[in-house]
């Protein structure tokens, strides 16, 4: 018939069946089994990545947990230590107001002192030229001689005033 032979069609037949076993065996097997590692590969990385993620996430959270606390604590310290310098301050300022009025007690202790010592000075003075006039106008003969006209005078106009003329 055309030439064409049953036993070369099932030797090709059979061939092609051998080549595909052995390119099944040797390829394709092979290349699934590396191709599925490869696959398991990335997929581990990604669940590990995936975990990490979590991981820095849930890390993230207690770091920002602790940052405001710290930020809070801060807060407090700082409030605090305003509230210790005010109270410093007013000390400070309640210590100077203290030494300010015992330093105005002493001027006006000093100056009493002073005062009193110029008077008791002025008293003297004045004392003294006192004496000094008393003792001029007493010893001065003009001043006598005045002194006895005007009391010659009086009697005089006291003797008019009662008649005796």
């Amino acid at each position: 018939m055309l030439g064409i032979d049953l036993t070369q069609i099932l030797l090709h037949l059979f061939n092609t069946a051998l080549l595909f076993a052995g390119l099944y065996f040797l390829l394709y097997k092979p290349v699934l089994a590396f191709m599925k590692k490869r696959e398991e590969y990335y997929r581990d990385m990604d669940q590990e990545a995936t975990r990490r993620l979590e991981e820095a996430k849930t890390q993230e959270a207690a770091y920002q947990e602790k940052i405001s606390a710290l930020e809070t604590e801060i807060d407090e310290k700082r409030q605090q230590a305003v509230m210790e310098l005010d109270q410093e301050r007013e000390n400070r300022m309640a210590e100077a107001r203290s030494e300010a009025e015992k330093i105005l007690e002493n001027a006006r202790k000093d100056a009493k002192e002073e005062r009193a010592h110029i008077l008791e000075s002025v008293r003297g003075d004045i004392t003294l030229m006192v004496e000094e006039a008393t003792q001029k106008i007493i010893l001065s003969p003009t001043v006598t001689e005045s002194y006895d006209r005007f009391l010659e005078g009086s009697e005089a106009e006291g003797s008019a005033v009662n008649g005796e003329n």
